[in-house]
């Protein structure tokens, strides 16, 4: 967690969060740039004026942000708005887990069928939905179906393992 008090320390643990958040949302990459300038100048303002206190996870209020700097930016580009996928059919970025977490999420992984197995991996590697649909060529309410399953038993498995623990 990055210490509130120092702005420098808020950049330093966030800039993973903040380039796969730019990388994922952005339509055109060659404006990542100045993305990630209004996001640091966001976040510099409400530091300055104290408001990041209440925050309990910076990782993820970051992310939030980050999205949404990337959708006002995808929709002046398109000039109408842009709809943003279902991010309850997306996993969490990796880069907000833990290593813990981030070792356990794997393992599980691995122990799925290779089905979801496949599904899983390339939704933990930042692929959208609609992306894997054409990749893989399965019927995109299909694909949905086989991630919601995919995450239920990874689920059930790190319930398990946590348990044990």
């Amino acid at each position: 967690m990055a210490d509130i008090g120092n702005f420098e320390s808020i950049i330093d643990a966030s800039q993973s969060v903040v380039l796969a958040g730019v990388r994922r949302h952005l339509i055109q990459q060659d404006q990542a740039q100045d993305v990630v300038q209004d996001v640091y100048l966001i976040l510099y303002r409400l530091w300055r004026k104290r408001k990041l206190g209440h925050v309990t996870q910076l990782d993820a209020y970051i992310y939030q942000l980050v999205r949404h700097e990337c959708y006002r930016y995808n929709r002046q580009l398109k000039g109408a708005a842009v709809a943003l996928e279902d991010e309850s059919v997306i996993p969490a970025p990796a880069d907000l887990l833990s290593s813990a977490e981030y070792t356990a999420l794997h393992e599980a992984v691995e122990k799925l069928p290779e089905r979801y197995r496949d599904i899983m991996e390339y939704l933990l590697k930042g692929y959208t939905l609609v992306e894997l649909s054409e990749k893989l060529s399965i019927n995109l309410n299909t694909l949905k179906s086989y991630a919601k399953r995919a995450r239920e038993k990874l689920s059930v498995m790190l319930s398990e393992k946590e348990g044990e623990s």
